[in-house]
Parts: C-alpha cells; sequence; structure tokens
C-alpha cells in the first residue's frame, strides 16, 4: 500500500475511524482520543508511516516504551489546497487506501475539528 505523502500543514480528512480492533487489543486506548470521520484535520508531525494531527495531542506511553501514538495515514486523504473546504484531492487514492471506504466527500459534510 503506497504511504500518502503529506506534509506539515497539510489539512486532511478522516476517511477511516474504525479502531475497534485498537480498542479491544490495547488497554492504553482507553484514554486516547481518535479522529473521527469525515473531520478535517491538520498534520503536525510525520513519523514513519504515520501522522499526528494539530486537533488531537495524546499522552505518551511510557509504560510501552511508546512516544505519542500516531494515526496510519491511509485513514485521511488531503484536501484540495484551493479551497479551505474544498473536496478530496484524489478520491480513488481513498479507494484504494483502504477497500471497505468508499469515500464521499461533499462540502456541507467537512467539518473543522476545533482545538483542544
Amino acid at each position: 500500500m503506497k504511504i500518502p505523502n503529506f506534509k506539515i500543514g497539510d489539512k486532511v480528512v478522516c476517511i477511516n475511524d474504525d479502531f475497534s480492533f485498537v480498542h479491544k487489543e490495547y488497554a492504553y486506548t482507553e484514554f486516547m482520543k481518535f479522529p473521527e470521520m469525515m473531520k478535517v484535520y491538520t498534520i503536525r508531525d510525520l513519523p514513519q508511516e504515520s501522522c499526528h494531527l494539530e486537533e488531537i495531542v495524546n499522552p505518551k506511553l511510557s509504560y510501552y516504551n511508546l512516544n505519542e501514538p500516531g494515526f496510519y495515514r491511509w485513514r485521511f486523504v488531503k484536501l484540495d489546497h484551493k479551497t479551505e473546504k474544498g473536496a478530496a484531492v484524489n478520491k480513488n487514492d481513498a479507494a484504494t487506501a483502504h477497500k471497505k471506504t468508499k469515500p464521499v466527500i461533499k462540502k456541507k459534510q467537512l467539518q473543522t475539528v476545533e482545538k483542544n
């Protein structure tokens, strides 16, 4: 699977918010915040294949010897940089990123997440 090429500051839309596997397997998810489907986020950092978001800051997991958990980049598509509330750049990228995900992004559906 191709990793989306984001950069810090990019606006992205969550196209896959199914974290059911993570919730079942890891106890630390009880106090984590997760991205929500069709909401707009801003890339804060890009460690390896994941990303950290401006709008979601989770604690470091020293017990597990991990830094702040990130979210896989394939869960997001980049917004069209011409308009703040524009449609996703390449809807085909979203379809290939996760087979169960069918991105249909309409301007009315996009919501900007407020910083906590």
